[in-house]
């Protein structure tokens, strides 16, 4: 799925970017090669990235990438 339209940035290429230790979604742009246009993904790689942080501080959860955590999450909302 597309998460930015504008520079074609997969959810797959997003979730790299963070796990690679983008921050922010200028620093997830920058690790992409894109830049922010029109800022309609901005919100959604904001939960992305947030989401990453939280399975960051799990300690022991078994989901080490958004990859595999992300339909666990979907489920639950």
């Amino acid at each position: 799925m597309y998460v930015c339209i504008c520079n074609a940035l997969t959810e797959k290429m997003v979730n790299r970017a963070i796990e690679a230790g983008a921050e922010t979604p200028d620093q997830v742009f920058k690790a992409c090669g894109g830049e922010r246009t029109c800022g309609r993904c901005v919100p959604q790689m904001e939960q992305m990235i947030a989401g990453f942080q939280v399975l960051q501080g799990c300690g022991t959860c078994p989901f080490r990438t958004l990859e595999e955590v992300a339909p666990r999450v979907a489920e639950a909302s």
